[in-house]
């Protein structure tokens, strides 16, 4: 099968998961704004009008993937985040065309009432039922397709994780603790990291006044923050700020590459994600293979994550406020010595969660709609 891939090439995990579609036979090339040096694969290079990247650009990227489809001589058109690289492969009238769907562009455009959001909603909608078949992050997110959307059809939904490279998250106790010298952090450390970055849907406004109510209360407490050079409102730089003049809170304010994020995650004890919507999150799958305890709220991405039989610490309340979320914290950090609270987790996530199953699954599924 040889299958043209739009997409943004250097996102963090589209950079995983190509290779895990070459690993299991799908012969690929990517059409993208936004090239990968590091990836060993033919990479056909739209450029954007402006600086930055808009909905016209995707507008315009129409002819280019059509002149890409037919010069290689594809068989498969894939197009990842509906409202952007889906809507250019829409308007290229290449079939069979398949459309990958993320949180943002379902969870995201359907809870908040903007502009953008109602504008993406309207075309996620429209190109997802034009195209021969969708992938969505998790069966809540079909399951909402198939609620809200039901002109498309069930049989042309793939609902699935598309999982980690189990080979690479993986640590052990003389990883974490050269991991915690090269950051600085003493090794007895109870170490915190919110990982997910500081948009407004991963509640940084809680989270971070939670992480500071907690280096008050627990003394040998330490919390990583990687913003992943996300924007942000006044009042989360506020508490940036002054987490950044704490001596236990390490801020990374940049997009880390892989290796430097598992040298965060091997450093730490606890990870915390509480956002307001979310797909089966990759980072929680990491922290869980790199031995971490996940502190979660319960929306239903998080749930589904229990449901395989992970063990998860939850919070009482799908949004929790500061307060909650130190007490969550605080709690777990107690727990931290008992055993039984990390029991399986590392196996089953090796079990269950390796991206070269779902590159499987996404083969099938092509080979079958197409």
């Amino acid at each position: 099968m040889k299958l043209l891939y739009c997409c943004h090439a250097d996102n963090y995990h589209i950079e995983k998961w190509i290779p895990a579609m070459q690993q299991v036979g799908i012969d690929v090339e990517v059409l993208t704004f936004r090239p990968n040096s590091s990836l060993s694969i033919a990479q056909h290079i739209a450029n954007p009008i402006f600086n930055n990247i808009t909905w016209f650009d995707f507008w315009a990227l129409a002819p280019k993937i059509r002149q890409v489809y037919h010069e290689i001589q594809a068989d498969v058109l894939l197009c990842s985040f509906a409202s952007t690289y889906g809507l250019a492969g829409y308007l290229s009238g290449i079939k069979p065309l398949f459309v990958q769907t993320w949180s943002r562009d379902i969870g995201a455009d359907a809870s908040v009432n903007t502009k953008d959001a109602w504008i993406s909603r309207i075309i996620s909608r429209h190109i997802c039922k034009q195209a021969n078949g969708i992938t969505t992050d998790g069966p809540h997110f079909k399951a909402f397709v198939e609620t809200n959307w039901p002109e498309i059809s069930q049989t042309n939904i793939l609902s699935t994780w598309w999982g980690i490279d189990t080979d690479f998250w993986k640590s052990s106790p003389e990883e974490k603790k050269n991991a915690r010298i090269k950051l600085n952090i003493p090794n007895d450390s109870k170490v915190i990291i919110s990982p997910r970055g500081v948009y407004w849907y991963y509640r940084p406004h809680e989270v971070l006044k939670a992480l500071l109510h907690v280096l008050e209360q627990q003394s040998d407490s330490f919390v990583i923050i990687p913003t992943l050079n996300h924007e942000r409102d006044s009042e989360t730089a506020s508490f940036l700020s002054e987490l950044n003049r704490h001596p236990r809170a390490l801020i990374i304010d940049e997009f880390l590459d892989k290796n430097k994020f598992k040298t965060l995650l091997q450093a730490s004890d606890l990870l915390l994600s509480v956002p307001l919507f979310d797909g089966i999150s990759e980072v929680v799958q990491e922290g869980i293979a790199c031995g971490l305890v996940p502190v979660l709220n319960p929306i239903p991405a998080n749930k589904i994550i229990a449901s395989e039989g992970l063990q998860v610490e939850f919070t009482a309340s799908t949004q929790p406020k500061a307060y909650e979320l130190s007490t969550s914290l605080v709690n777990a950090i107690k727990q931290l010595n008992e055993s039984s609270i990390l029991s399986n987790n590392v196996e089953l996530i090796q079990q269950k969660c390796d991206v070269k199953q779902t590159a499987n699954q996404l083969k099938n599924f092509l080979n079958l709609i197409s």
